[in-house]
């Protein structure tokens, strides 16, 4: 991994830094090279390719080396310079022992020395490597050791040293030169300076000294275990990066800040949605009404109940009533195909449900199943009292259950509990000043999705109001802007796919953006490309960022504040770093953490760690374990790749399997290939996530099928999978 982009044409810009190597780990390489039958050239060579293994988690590495070509009699004494370009190919296996990796790169050195006659220019057009101008030919770092003895020049009258010349030019990526002088070892890295920063080599060089440390200290050590942090770099990384204490003590529960704040100000509109605009008493006494409904059902604290509802004003009031209630509630959004629903409802264990007339046809009949019709029962619910009943939830209790796409082909409910919520808003409102900025948040979410949930508790508690858009108008970028206006919304999640279109559509009205104060851009990966274009035209205290986070660890877990300078030479907008109370690692497939500019694993810590899948305890222990940084803490297993910068921000780098992120929904493409497979006529399938040119992705699937034709076949197939998945799931487009 590079700091900045490759240009498309490499220059030799470079530069140098220098470090050394103490004597006892110098004399211990030796050591270490007369036990193995190698020379002190292996050794460093087989270290460089287990750091270059490391940091670019690749196992196929090559490094070139410099050879003297004068290998016959007759070239000794020929004045000229000959020499050449050796290539030093070697698989790196991180399970195989430093020893190991030693043994096999003797072989490979060796090899390669016979052969030292070669020219590398008859090399490269032998084997026609593609050629790039962004890179040099087959090797894009070398690594040279000269021991070779230097006689002292002694000249009368005359104190004659060395002189350094300034070097600033750079013919590989990278050249790692040891010089060997009185059983010291002086390191030079030449570096192009289109590529990497100094601190990056500088940090680069320390770990190959720790790693050189670690092999003479343990030289059976596994390659993927090998210490290779610096204790600053491990400081950093642990504690440093991660000091992100806010005391949040026992304040109130959500539902007791929504109610808190309908008292302050009641009269001040809470929830504006097409069918009906609310003020906070109003928002306040519905869900109290529809809360009394349900316990006197059953309804209480550890019970799950179903919502499931169409867009308006009754999902804020349905959402809140349950947990006024003293109930964790489950949404169901009433687009999935009915036997999605009906999974749900049954894996939870809901016996209840808040729904609509409209959506009760979706839902199953029968088995116990209560629903609470609040259109055929709004008589009813409206005789009952306006204030909270009485109910003893705790900050242990769940909120929610959220069920997310599963890659075993179900989905799986991830159980939130009021804890996680409590601290999720006091991180909101420290990062963003919430309380001061009362946003009006337009909520363009799904029900299913946790993040209709941060709307809404981003806003009514502070005095904001949550604007739930219609269904024709959240992915519809002209309405989206019409609606901005007429509300007066301040405050806007949205993904990059949508924001790009919106911007599209700003410049096609003239370029006058609307003046939000709070725009969170996540889900999918945002190019700075369209981050700067959406910087160009925001108000000036509008507070933009780019937010990360997963639903196991409530919503958002880091968050990072673009400007044009922290945005220079990269492709992606970084994640950040982490929110108050959260803390993230990154750990290597051994569960170590790695070094700032090494990919590895997103481990989430902290208090927005959920309490797990619901009854699911199994998959539970796998993914949540506990930390071996914070004691009592808990990590959760993201799957996500990232690396740190060396600014304190993260990288985020994709996923580790097959899920991927498209318009904010989490997919997992086992669970579409498993659906498809399903069909009596599909022998197999194979399902990618492909994004085009304005960076919207979808679904692609890959079919192997019999009989009917290809046209057919994907009208059918498309009805196939819209039975069992939502549409979000369904594969735009069909390869037989």
């Amino acid at each position: 991994p590079t700091d900045r982009p490759r240009p498309p044409v490499r220059s030799s810009a470079g530069a140098v830094y220098g470090f050394d190597l103490p004597a006892e780990t110098v004399a211990g390489l030796k050591d270490l090279a007369r036990e193995r039958n190698a020379t002190l050239f292996m050794v460093l060579t087989a270290a460089v390719k287990a750091v270059f293994a490391r940091w670019s988690g690749q196992e196929d590495i090559a490094l070139g080396t410099s050879s003297a070509a004068r290998g016959h009699r007759e070239l000794e004494q020929l004045v000229g310079f000959l020499v050449n370009t050796v290539v030093l190919r070697t698989r790196v296996e991180q399970d195989m022992t430093f020893a190991g990796l030693l043994g096999r790169v003797r072989d490979t050195v060796l090899d390669a020395f016979a052969h030292e006659d070669v020219p590398f220019d008859k090399l490269v057009e032998t084997l026609q490597p593609e050629r790039d101008p962004s890179r040099t030919a087959l090797v894009q770092a070398t690594v040279v050791l000269q021991n070779a003895p230097v006689d002292s020049l002694a000249l009368p009258g005359t104190t004659v040293s060395p002189y350094p010349l300034e070097r600033d030019a750079s013919l590989f990526d990278l050249t790692f030169e040891f010089e060997e002088r009185d059983g010291r070892l002086r390191g030079l890295v030449e570096y192009s300076t289109e590529l990497f920063d100094e601190r990056t080599v500088a940090r680069l060089a320390g770990q190959l000294g720790v790693l050189l440390a670690g092999a003479v200290a343990d030289p059976d050590r596994p390659v993927a275990a090998m210490p290779l942090l610096t204790d600053e770099e491990r400081r950093q990384v642990a504690v440093e990066w991660n000091a992100t204490e806010l005391p949040v003590g026992d304040g109130p529960l959500i539902h007791e800040r929504v109610a808190a704040q309908a008292a302050r100000t009641p009269d001040a509109v809470a929830v504006i949605a097409e069918d009906a605009t609310l003020t906070h008493r109003e928002l306040d006494e519905r869900a109290n009404r529809l809360a009394h409904h349900l316990v006197s059902l059953g309804a209480g604290p550890g019970s799950l109940v179903g919502l499931s509802l169409e867009r308006g004003s009754a999902m804020a009031v349905g959402l809140l009533g349950i947990l006024r209630a003293g109930a964790a509630y489950v949404p169901l959004d009433p687009g999935f195909p009915a036997d999605r629903l009906a999974y749900m409802l049954a894996d939870s264990g809901a016996r209840i449900v808040v729904g609509q007339s409209a959506v009760r046809d979706r839902l199953p009949a029968g088995d116990g199943l209560r629903i609470v019709d609040v259109d055929a029962e709004r008589d009813t619910i409206g005789q009952l009292p306006v204030t909270a009943p009485r109910t003893a939830v705790t900050a242990g209790d769940l909120a929610y259950v959220i069920y997310t796409s599963g890659s075993t082909g179900e989905p799986k409910g991830v159980a939130v509990e009021h804890g996680n919520v409590r601290h999720i808003l006091t991180a909101w409102d420290e990062r963003y000043g919430l309380e001061e900025m009362q946003p009006r948040f337009l909520s363009v979410s799904s029900l299913s999705v946790d993040l209709f949930f941060a709307d809404l508790i981003r806003s009514v508690p502070f005095g904001g109001a949550l604007i739930i858009a219609s269904k024709d108008v959240t992915t519809e970028p002209s309405a989206l802007l019409d609606l901005i206006a007429e509300t007066d919304a301040t405050g806007l999640e949205i993904v990059p796919s949508l924001l790009n279109a919106v911007l599209q559509e700003v410049e096609r009205r003239g370029g006058v953006f609307p003046p939000l104060r709070l725009i969170s851009v996540g889900s999918e990966g945002w190019r700075v490309e369209d981050c700067r274009a959406l910087l160009r035209r925001i108000r000036h205290d509008c507070v933009v960022v780019n937010a990360y986070g997963g639903t196991e660890a409530t919503v958002d877990s880091t968050v990072f504040a673009p400007d044009e300078e922290s945005l220079r030479g990269r492709v992606y907008v970084p994640i950040g770093r982490p929110l108050p109370n959260t803390r993230v690692y990154v750990l290597d497939a051994r569960g170590s953490l790695v070094p700032p500019g090494v990919p590895g694993e997103i481990w989430i810590g902290g208090a927005g760690v959920a309490r797990g899948y619901h009854g699911r305890a199994e998959l539970t222990a796998e993914r949540f374990v506990d930390s071996p940084f914070v004691p009592g803490d808990r990590l959760y297993h993201t799957g996500d790749r990232a690396r740190w910068l060396a600014s304190g921000d993260l990288e985020f780098l994709g996923r580790a399997d097959d899920q991927v992120k498209i318009r904010g929904f989490r997919i997992e493409l086992g669970e579409v290939e498993s659906a498809l497979l399903t069909h009596p006529d599909v022998r197999d399938a194979v399902v990618l996530a492909w994004q085009d040119d304005s960076g919207r992705r979808r679904l692609v699937a890959y079919v192997v099928a019999e009989g009917a034709d290809a046209g057919a076949r994907v009208s059918e197939l498309r009805s196939h999978l819209s039975g069992s998945l939502p549409d979000y799931m369904v594969p735009a487009l069909y390869v037989p």
